[in-house]
């Protein structure tokens, strides 16, 4: 991988003015992308995810900090920049119904990047389209059918498909298997590990499930509150998590997976994010919060790679566990 990243943020905001209040959706993220890796940002629906997506391919300018895509800034405001970052950035979205335009056939939905960026004649582009169907799985012969005569599998298949038609350098991928059943996500993450092989794609998995990230990612950022709260290799996080955000995902995957954890609460539901709390933006929910944590926000503490803000970082301790109690409630 090279030394310089395929794609940087950095110090990255999102405001948005709701009536007299401000909405903080992202709050100073900084991340960055090398070229041919698979990075996931995991966590859950209104932590910023989603909004740090948009503002990284350039859907959406942020309020503050910038983007580099292989050292340029993306400018969401220059159409010039907009098509150059279209050509080398792939994008899924969760629905792959309401992502495909109904009216259109599966070939041309295919087509419609190649049309915009000019790529080949007639003739090219409908031998591109049957390599790309092929290259995802499909007989070309479903080109010729509309979204709705496909099943959830196959419609985000043709999604993928349709990221891939411009030869992108980096796929994005947001939510891509949340809608679908268990034995179509294995499907679809089969797939998407063996295009990133075969293409040498870097990824960015966007995703509320730690166990579904694990199947794709080398490096994994958390994020809460529109702050990216922990970030290590997928080795690291899975093995020594130290942020209380982080341990309470992981021990609710491994609930689902069947696996023997103690169970890490998330008190209510996450502050709203036009009435963010003080100090630690995660204090209120969390089990290990003290004095400290609702007065001042937490310095960044690195291990190496591993970077995690919190004061109080670490494993779950033994008398922790007692304290929780079965079930992850306090004794």
């Amino acid at each position: 991988m090279s030394a310089s990243p395929l794609l940087e943020a950095r110090g990255i905001a999102k405001r948005y003015r709701v009536g007299r209040a401000v909405l903080t959706a992202v709050d100073g993220v900084d991340l960055t992308i090398g070229r041919g890796e698979a990075v996931a940002v995991v966590g859950e629906s209104g932590s910023g995810k989603s909004t740090l997506a948009r503002i990284l391919v350039g859907l959406e300018a942020p309020s503050q900090g910038e983007v580099r895509f292989d050292g340029r800034i993306v400018d969401p405001t220059s159409r010039g920049s907009r098509l150059s970052l279209g050509a080398r950035v792939g994008v899924v979205f969760q629905d792959p119904y309401g992502s495909l335009n109904p009216r259109l056939s599966v070939a041309r939905a295919i087509e419609e990047p190649l049309i915009v960026h000019r790529w080949g004649d007639a003739s090219a582009r409908r031998r591109r389209v049957a390599e790309l169907l092929e290259a995802v799985g499909l007989d070309p012969d479903l080109g010729a059918r509309r979204p709705r005569g496909l099943s959830g599998g196959q419609r985000q298949r043709v999604a993928i498909a349709r990221a891939l038609a411009l030869d992108p350098e980096l796929l994005v991928l947001d939510e891509p298997v949340s809608a679908l059943d268990v034995s179509v996500q294995a499907q679809i993450l089969n797939l998407l590990a063996d295009l990133r092989r075969a293409r040498t794609l870097a990824y960015l998995f966007i995703s509320h499930d730690l166990a579904v990230v694990r199947q794709v990612a080398e490096r994994i950022a958390v994020m809460y509150l529109g702050r990216i709260v922990e970030i290590a290799s997928a080795d690291e996080l899975y093995g020594a998590a130290a942020h209380p955000y982080t341990l309470a995902l992981l021990s609710s995957a491994a609930e689902v997976e069947g696996a023997r954890a103690s169970r890490i609460p998330l008190q209510g539901d996450p502050p709203s994010p036009i009435e963010r709390p003080g100090g630690c933006p995660f204090h209120p929910r969390c089990f290990r919060a003290r004095e400290r944590c609702g007065r001042e926000d937490p310095v960044v503490a690195t291990d190496g790679s591993h970077r995690v803000a919190c004061w109080y970082p670490g494993p779950v301790e033994p008398e922790e566990v007692r304290r929780l109690g079965p079930g992850g409630r306090d004794v």
